[in-house]
């Protein structure tokens, strides 16, 4: 009896001591996968402060190309210098069509007025009430070229103020400025699109005030709030403004049901080894694995997001150098194949059908051949059995576009883009071939060694230069193995291969 006394206790102690460790292990591999999360937790706020700035920058951007054009208009500097206002009026038809045409690729302008050096104001566009133009006159009469945020009528506004200038005599002479405004809540459309990342509160901050938010209930809340609301905070500045933009992420999205986890775990350590292999069954059917199946849809839903911004990125400086050089048809046809572009990829399906991709490539050359005056050859050929056949969508234009941009840089005729898809033994394999330069032996070397390096857990590298083959590599290895992707072939002044499988 003794003995059999001792044994139990020496298995109790035992299995107590098991519990112990497994629930010590437990605890550990759960900071670990927390300090995890809220690392990807960081990094995923920095990249929606990084969009959401991108984003309003292109608006202050629009604001200011069209204010320059505007105030160095010499109908404007005419209309700005008149005093008789019967003559006034005649004038402001001229200058009030060059208006009209120059915002005509920009939707979210609320008032374009000119004031004049002596504080006569005339309105293009809004309806402003006299006090807010007499506001402004106060406020810019003085001023260079600015950007700001201005109360009018209660209502908030981004403002741009270009002054005017004639420049007829030795100095120029300051006669007046063009002002434009946009409402500030415009913006909510970029605060409330993250573009797929999801779990994350943003806020745009004014003079440490929350103005706009994807969440109202921080709304004309103080900004420092954010840090004792939330378990990760990123704010940055937007260059030019007394503007900064939070990104935030709730302590619950951060690691979802950790209370419960915390009470479930204590009761288990009063419980013994059958107990214990519940636990981790429990822990392995739905907490593990979703966490994980969450990773991985943040993953792909950040790549896509990367590849969208650097076609809208590209495709934009474009446009914005043809309009610059006044070719404003072939921008304006630019921007609606863009539109078509964008339509395809965000259909709403991970997957594409392998036709509709090629097709997708070809609109992209078309595009192309718009900036360059038809300079690209595209062709292919296609096994009938591609019909059927669905790939990761937008994966073949990052491709295009290199060859494009750096096999043909140097290319000024013959510049040929042919694609070859196949099927082979249940794989897709495309080879996406050009004439180009090629790539030099060493730069080759190292584009397949980073290609090689990455790991499939790997989530985007910042920016969006230099990325467009990692990007693709890791999203077809995050959907079909490692065993799959990209390969590159070429010669040195006798062009590239790029084999997609």
């Amino acid at each position: 009896m003794k003995h059999k006394s001792k044994l139990r206790t020496r298995f109790i102690v035992a299995l107590a001591l098991y519990c112990v460790l497994a629930l010590a292990l437990w605890f550990g591999y759960y900071l670990i996968n927390y300090n995890t999360v809220s690392r990807i937790a960081k990094e995923n706020t920095i990249l929606a402060v990084e969009n959401l700035i991108e984003q309003i920058s292109v608006e202050f951007e629009q604001m200011r190309l069209s204010a320059s054009i505007i105030a160095g208009s010499a109908f404007v500097q005419d209309f700005l210098e008149e005093e008789n206002k019967s003559v006034l009026h005649e004038k402001a038809l001229p200058v009030s069509e060059i208006i009209n045409n120059t915002m005509f690729h920009i939707s979210n302008a609320d008032s374009v007025i000119t004031i004049s050096a002596n504080g006569d104001y005339y309105r293009f566009l809004g309806g402003l009430s006299n006090d807010s133009c007499e506001m402004l006159y106060e406020t810019f009469y003085n001023a260079g070229t600015v950007y700001t945020v201005i109360e009018l009528n209660g209502r908030l506004y981004f403002c741009h103020n270009a002054p005017v200038f004639n420049m007829s005599g030795r100095e120029p002479q300051r006669i007046g400025s063009v002002i434009m405004l946009t409402g500030l809540n415009k913006t909510r459309r970029n605060i409330e699109n993250l573009n797929g990342i999801e779990g994350i509160d943003t806020a745009l901050i004014l003079d440490g005030e929350i103005i706009l938010s994807n969440n109202p209930s921080l709304e004309n809340s103080p900004a420092s709030e954010l840090e004792a609301l939330y378990a990760v905070v990123s704010t940055t500045g937007i260059d030019g403004t007394q503007l900064s933009v939070s990104a935030a992420v709730p302590n619950g999205a951060l690691f979802p049901g950790s209370n419960t986890f915390m009470i479930i775990s204590f009761v288990f350590l009063a419980l013994l080894i059958f107990i214990v292999a519940v636990f981790f069954n429990y822990l392995s059917g739905f907490v593990v694995q979703p966490m994980f199946s969450a990773k991985h849809k943040m993953q792909m839903s950040l790549l896509s997001t990367q590849m969208d911004a650097h076609l809208v990125n590209n495709t934009l400086a474009t446009i914005q150098f043809l309009s610059d050089t006044g070719e404003n048809k072939k921008a304006g046809e630019m921007a609606s194949g863009l539109a078509i572009l964008l339509r395809h990829q965000h259909r709403g399906e991970k997957m594409a059908n392998a036709f509709d991709e090629f097709q997708m490539l070809e609109n992209y050359v078309a595009l192309m051949n718009i900036r360059y005056d038809g300079k690209y050859q595209y062709d292919y050929e296609l096994d009938d059995t591609l019909s059927d056949c669905l790939i990761p969508g937008f994966i073949l234009q990052p491709i295009a576009e290199n060859a494009i941009m750096h096999g043909f840089n140097n290319k000024d005729n013959d510049a040929k883009l042919f694609v070859k898809g196949t099927t082979q033994n249940n794989k897709v394999i495309i080879e996406i071939c050009d004439n180009g330069t090629g790539i030099p032996p060493d730069k080759l070397q190292e584009i397949r060694d980073n290609l090689a390096s990455h790991e499939i857990d790997d989530f985007p590298e910042p920016g969006l230069h230099g990325v467009a083959l990692h990007n693709i590599q890791r999203r077809i290895h995050l959907q079909f193995g490692s065993g799959y992707g990209i390969t590159i072939a070429g010669e040195y002044g006798n062009g590239t291969t790029v084999t997609v499988k």
